[in-house]
């Protein structure tokens, strides 16, 4: 992946599942009352959602996956495409069939899962939450399941 670049098709369609994964949970930190710009893992600047690309992390390959099976599928094809100033962007049938075929994807549990991406997500972002504001161990996704997190030493 050569993020923003886009060099071909398929850099471009792994950048737009990267964004949908990355502003929905941003959405699911905001929602929770976190700053999704207080991230752990990642370097903070100005105005950039460190936190919500510290989560994203634990998700990738998850989303990844559900590109390879569109295209694997042949749903996601190259005539979704075209080039613009040297760029990759989909075509307003291509956006469609993306956004669509993505709202589907986070509502489905798949056999490798605990339960559907969309769900898994609040409940990571839940998790956190209850961790900083309350102070219960947190929980971690790892694909396929989770992981109680305990402090050291128990």
């Amino acid at each position: 992946r050569l993020p923003g670049k886009k060099p071909d098709i398929w850099n471009a369609a792994l950048d737009m599942a990267s964004a949908l994964c990355f502003n929905r949970i941003s959405a699911e930190l905001i929602a929770e009352g976190l700053d999704p710009c207080l991230g752990f893992l990642h370097r903070q600047h100005l105005r950039y959602m460190t936190l919500a690309a510290d989560i994203q992390e634990l998700f990738r390959a998850d989303t990844e996956r559900w590109l390879i099976r569109l295209v694997n599928q042949n749903m996601l094809r190259a005539e979704h495409f075209e080039e613009k100033d040297g760029r990759w962007e989909p075509t307003e049938e291509g956006l469609r069939l993306f956004i669509a075929e993505w709202e589907k994807g986070m509502q489905t549990c798949y056999s490798w899962q605990p339960d559907s991406p969309d769900r898994s997500i609040a409940r990571q972002v839940r998790s956190l939450r209850l961790w900083l504001c309350a102070g219960l161990d947190p929980e971690l996704y790892c694909g396929d399941g989770w992981t109680a997190l305990t402090p050291r030493g128990e």
